[in-house]
């Protein structure tokens, strides 16, 4: 059903010194694979008080759009979050139905983030050979039972996480201008819950973006996919996460085992892992060594896959040189996308400085010129003001997460 390709961006390892090294295991469905896992997606819809106008409309003109594109297999739940929770559709995939659900949404009350997540776990319990997933669509921060703003928010990543770990992804969805809204929170809410953080700062654009995330999980192979990560020869792992086909930062669930999630049947899985390796032991003579061992664990009883990554141990300066720029890129892509989460999160005017200067040097060494004169431009409009938009940081971390 699926192959394996794990490449290095660099094959020969010096005999004499620890040195780091990048693997990508590339997870590529076969040629013949058609199949797609039946869909249950849960929207749950920010109502308060502020999303009265424009932006609930375009919500509701982005929800028919799904209801639209649902196939027979597929089914929406949808509710309003407020206040309380709402729900207004019940895996449903009658059309009539749904369309009057959405029509009646009002805004009113405060963002309860927490009740929308406790709706999630309710309203798409565990179920095998089902994709399901929960979009969280909101113009603003979280706040408590009376309307004020959560100042921590860790309880609600912790129960993202938990969710996550029964097998639902979670989407989050940012709409209107990043200045309203906590983007480093959303982000860390979709990345604990295996999804994608989406800016829809151009309300007219926000249509088409829910209904490419809905495309997307219409082609879930694999629902709750693990890799088990052995280290060979004292070699050791010091990072890894998802590239492609969406950034997405990885962490153990026990040792040595990562969860995955979906796979999808029309495009590759991109995974780096970075490692750190030994020097050769006295002794020891050049050749090739195994540094680490991956197995795929698929879910709906498919057979795990291995593969064994290995280097080259040489004494020549020549070939501990020589580079796979195709990987080496991708590790410039991955450090791209931490640069933009870290401008999110700091307020030092040197950081965020060196950040940009680092992001528009890797984006022209990748080839993507207009990430790089973004960034240059900001860097601009860094010296000018001494501090950046909550628009502007969320706009980079966006286009960094789009990158091929």
């Amino acid at each position: 059903m699926f192959t394996l390709a794990l490449e290095c961006d660099r094959t020969y390892k010096g005999i004499s010194s620890t040195s780091q090294h990048l693997f990508r295991l590339r997870i590529t469905p076969e040629a013949n694979i058609s199949i797609s896992l039946p869909l249950k997606v849960a929207i749950a819809l920010d109502t308060s008080s502020s999303m009265t106008g424009e932006k609930l409309q375009k919500a509701k003109e982005a929800c028919i759009a799904i209801v639209n594109n649902l196939r027979p297999q597929d089914s929406l739940s949808l509710a309003s979050y407020s206040t309380k929770v709402t729900t207004l559709l019940n895996q449903s995939n009658n059309k009539n139905e749904a369309i009057q659900a959405i029509n009646n949404l009002q805004a009113t009350g405060v963002t309860r983030t927490d009740l929308a997540l406790n709706w999630f776990q309710q309203i798409l319990p565990p179920e095998t050979g089902i994709a399901r997933v929960g979009i969280l669509i909101t113009d603003g921060n979280a706040t408590d039972q009376n309307g004020i703003m959560l100042d921590d928010t860790t309880f609600i990543l912790q129960k993202g996480q938990q969710i996550s770990q029964t097998g639902i992804i979670i989407d989050t969805v940012g709409l209107g201008d990043a200045e309203n809204f906590n983007s480093p929170f959303l982000n860390d809410l979709s990345e604990k819950g295996k999804g994608v953080f989406t800016y829809a700062d151009d309300l007219d654009n926000f249509q088409n973006l829910l209904t490419n995330r809905l495309n997307s999980y219409q082609t879930v192979a694999i629902e709750d996919a693990k890799l088990k990560i052995t280290p060979q020869n004292n070699s050791k792992i010091t990072g890894f996460c998802r590239l492609r086909p969406d950034f997405l930062p990885l962490e153990e669930i026990r040792k040595n085992e990562i969860l995955l999630g979906t796979i999808r049947n029309n495009c590759p899985t991109d995974i780096l892992i970075s490692v750190e390796v030994p020097p050769a032991e006295f002794g020891d003579k050049n050749g090739e060594k195994d540094i680490i061992e991956i197995e795929l664990i698929p879910s709906n009883n498919y057979q795990p896959i291995k593969t064994t990554g290995t280097l080259k141990y040489t004494s020549s300066y020549k070939e501990i040189q020589e580079i796979n720029k195709e990987i080496d890129d991708d590790r410039l892509r991955w450090e791209l996308n931490i640069s933009s989460y870290e401008l999110n999160i700091t307020n030092d005017p040197n950081k965020t400085g060196d950040l940009l200067i680092n992001m528009q040097v890797a984006a022209t060494k990748i080839g993507k010129p207009e990430l790089a004169k973004t960034a240059a431009l900001t860097y601009e409009n860094l010296q000018k003001t001494g501090k950046l938009t909550p628009h502007q940081t969320t706009s980079l971390l966006r286009d960094t997460r789009k990158i091929d």
